[in-house]
């Protein structure tokens, strides 16, 4: 049996990442600017501008990556959180890509589809503060996912020992920072 052209585009990876990808640009470009986001923002601006160095001239416990992430936008561009967000959408989106790899190679393409959409949709909701996509968990999650899909790779040029060292180095990453 035939697939018509309108079940061929609904059930396409590509065009619900295409989807995806629009329904995080208008949550990167939400108006208000969350607690967590002020914050950072005015410890990467003291950073910057004034020379306080975190965890001596200001108080934070979070991970030294995201407050290097909010620096990096302020020395760019001041006062602007747009930045930090689209590097958090991008970090969704990879995610969720590579949750479509995992879900494919251990079950099926539509298993991926639907774990692609519900991660994505998910990071997106309100009581996950789906706006403010520059979080930490946005990367943790990230570089979990990645490391988790390193292990499954069986038919790889590196040997499992190989792949079992990235795979910690990529989990253990953001942990370790987080110190």
């Amino acid at each position: 049996m035939k697939k018509s052209s309108w079940t061929y585009l609904c059930f396409n990876p590509l065009f619900i990442g295409a989807f995806l990808c629009l329904v995080l640009l208008v949550l990167v470009l939400h108006p208000y600017i969350a607690y967590d986001e002020a914050l950072w923002g005015y410890i990467g601006r003291a950073w910057t501008v004034n020379g306080l160095v975190p965890y001596l001239g200001t108080v934070e416990n979070k991970t030294p990556g995201i407050l290097i992430l909010y620096a990096i936008s302020e020395y760019f561009t001041t006062g602007n959180f747009i930045i930090e967000r689209f590097i958090g959408a991008l970090a969704v989106i990879f995610s969720s890509y590579y949750l479509y790899k995992i879900c494919k190679r251990l079950h099926s393409e539509f298993a991926g589809i639907i774990a692609m959409c519900l991660f994505t949709l998910t990071s997106c909701w309100r009581v996950m503060d789906g706006f403010s996509l520059a979080q930490t968990e946005t990367f943790m999650v990230f570089f979990s996912i990645i490391s988790f899909y390193i292990l499954i790779q069986e038919n790889s040029k590196y040997t499992l020992n190989t792949r079992v060292f990235m795979a910690g180095v990529f989990w253990g990453w953001p942990f370790h920072l987080n110190k």
